[in-house]
C-alpha cells in the first residue's frame, strides 16, 4: 500500500487544535484497483476520523478553500510529521481497518 497526503491543513484559531487533511491510497502491485482517497479530521495529536471519497482535482480544490477559509493553512510535511509524528503509520493502520469492515 502506498499512501500519500494530498493536503494537510491546521487551524489554531481560538480554541480550536485542529487538523484536516485528504490522501490517496494505491497499490503498486495490484493495478486492478483504482486509487482510494480519504479524507480524515480530529485534533492535533490524537486519532482521527477517516472517510473514504470518490473526489477528483476539482472537489478537492474547492474543499481546501473551504477550510482555508475556515482559518486552516497548509502545512509542510517535516511540519506536519513533528506535530503528528506517526500520521502515516496511524493512517495506514485505519486504512487497513477500513477496508477490512468494509469487506466484512
Amino acid at each position: 500500500m502506498k499512501l500519500e497526503i494530498e493536503w494537510l491543513g491546521y487551524c489554531n484559531k481560538g480554541y480550536s487544535d485542529k487538523v484536516w487533511g485528504a490522501c490517496s491510497v494505491s497499490d503498486p502491485n495490484d493495478h486492478d484497483i483504482d486509487v482510494q482517497y480519504y479524507y480524515f479530521w480530529g485534533k492535533r495529536g490524537k486519532s482521527f476520523t477517516l472517510k473514504r471519497d470518490t473526489y477528483d482535482a476539482m472537489d478537492l480544490h474547492e474543499r481546501i478553500t473551504a477550510k482555508e477559509d475556515q482559518g486552516y493553512w497548509l502545512v509542510p510535511e517535516p511540519e506536519f510529521l513533528d506535530m503528528h509524528p506517526n500520521l502515516i503509520e496511524h493512517l495506514e493502520q485505519t486504512i487497513v481497518l477500513h477496508k477490512l469492515r468494509a469487506a466484512a
